[in-house]
């Protein structure tokens, strides 16, 4: 196998890329549990720390708790190193995505991640593989229709950490045993932040029994996950965020939105969704049209017309419409000029902006005079993070009845689900259901084909 800068600049050949996708994701949440691991951490924490100011990585030591953090962290990516080791289809890679939110999961933030991987790579204890791009094909016999899908990043233990760690006692075999995860400490499955976005622990016993009622819905859906097989993504990993968990008023009723955790970060890329296989099976995406908008007609009893599209403002092009009911929920108010970005974001295909054309004050009016709801929502106390909860709620009925009664795995991209193919008719009819049983009106449908 070629040495890592050639794999950077050339094509990956069959056999190489076997390798790399053969890599499992590192938990890190190992701790040095074992005598011969305490050792070693110990040993490697104060070398990486004397090569952080030797050459100008840190002006200054960590401070007493910041270098527990550290070593910590230190231990969880060693250990993930070592076990990772053993792996010979993988060639002792294993892989990481550098998502700050999924790492805060994690023993190893997205600031140690950077500073470890950067530290083993110079010491020569850690090879490193960036994240790479892959052709795919829909199916073996097509060679045409295939889809670019990006890689995480690869990382695998030298020879000479290996010899390291045999200096103490410790072998790839053992690492397991000396570095087990922490069993106080894996992935949430429901995650509270505050209104900045830090983790809440909640002490309260009404909210614990809400949030693990919670707990116990995702669990169902990562089980239903288990008996599927996803390509070219990685096996889903589920979550739900909820936030403003520092408010007083708080019942997990604020955001809660479903999160499917991947390497491949497919929740933010449509090209990548749409290459997706359920079961060896092109998918299709389900859409909710103008899906806040239907929530808030059925919250408010308002009526509300699947064929219209509320977007659609005499005098206004849709982007502007669809960017200030957007951010106006976010706020839950008037706003006064347009959002940072939004010059960029809102180009209207001729090299000009649609935010340097429409004033965002004289916005007001027309579309408070076309949506009246927007008024009626603020006076309700309604946001775009309550309506996250209701559209969340609504999804994971939808993905536990089309899971548990007919077999079908559903992946959630906020107001839609992504099902094979063949299971669209199906998928669409339970879609429906649950939100007409939860919001006492009929939903307008698109689908996406792969």
């Amino acid at each position: 196998m070629r040495n890592n800068s050639d794999l950077e600049r050339l094509p990956l050949s069959e056999n190489e890329q076997g390798i790399l996708d053969a890599a499992k994701m590192a938990t890190f949440l190992r701790v040095a549990e074992g005598d011969e691991a305490k050792q070693l951490v110990t040993t490697l924490f104060e070398e990486v720390t004397d090569f952080e100011m030797e050459h100008g990585l840190r002006e200054r030591r960590r401070r007493s708790e910041d270098s527990k953090s550290f070593e910590v962290a230190l231990g969880a990516f060693l250990g993930d190193l070592l076990v990772s080791a053993s792996h010979m289809d993988s060639g002792g890679y294993f892989y990481r995505h550098q998502n700050k939110d999924d790492l805060r999961q994690t023993k190893v933030s997205y600031t140690s991640f950077m500073s470890l991987a950067d530290c083993f790579e110079r010491l020569g204890y850690m090879q490193q593989h960036r994240g790479y791009g892959v052709r795919d094909k829909f199916e073996e016999h097509d060679t045409k229709s295939t889809f670019q899908h990006g890689k995480a990043g690869r990382y695998r233990a030298t020879p000479k950490l290996l010899e390291r760690a045999a200096s103490f006692g410790l072998s790839p075999d053992a690492a397991k045993q000396q570095f087990p995860i922490d069993a106080k400490n894996r992935l949430s499955l429901v995650v509270c932040r505050s209104k900045s976005g830090l983790p809440v622990a909640l002490k309260d016993a009404q909210r614990l029994l809400l949030v693990q009622q919670k707990e116990e819905e995702v669990a169902r859906i990562s089980a239903i996950y288990s008996q599927h097989d996803f390509a070219p993504i990685d096996q889903p990993r589920v979550l739900r965020i909820f936030n403003n968990a520092d408010s007083p008023q708080f019942q997990l009723d604020q955001g809660g939105r479903l999160y499917v955790s991947s390497s491949d970060d497919w929740i933010n890329n449509k090209e990548v969704r749409r290459g997706i296989r359920i079961d060896r099976e092109p998918t299709v995406q389900v859409d909710i049209s103008s899906c806040f908008i239907a929530i808030l007609h059925g919250l408010l009893g308002f009526p509300f017309d699947p064929t219209k599209d509320y977007y659609s403002v005499d005098g206004l092009p849709r982007p502007v419409v669809k960017s200030y009911v957007t951010r106006r929920l976010g706020a839950g108010h008037r706003l006064k000029k347009w959002h940072s970005g939004a010059v960029k974001e809102l180009s209207d295909g001729q090299g000009g902006s649609y935010a340097k054309q429409y004033k965002y004050a004289d916005l007001h009016e027309p579309i408070e005079a076309a949506l009246p709801i927007l008024l009626a929502a603020e006076e309700g106390g309604i946001n775009s993070l309550r309506l996250q909860y209701e559209e969340a709620e609504m999804m994971v009925a939808t993905i536990l009845e089309l899971g548990e009664k007919h077999g079908v795995a559903a992946l959630p991209v906020h107001d839609c689900i992504v099902v094979p193919q063949s299971k669209l008719e199906i998928a669409k009819i339970a879609l429906e259901r649950q939100f007409t049983t939860r919001f006492k009106l009929q939903p307008r449908l698109s689908v996406v084909y792969s």
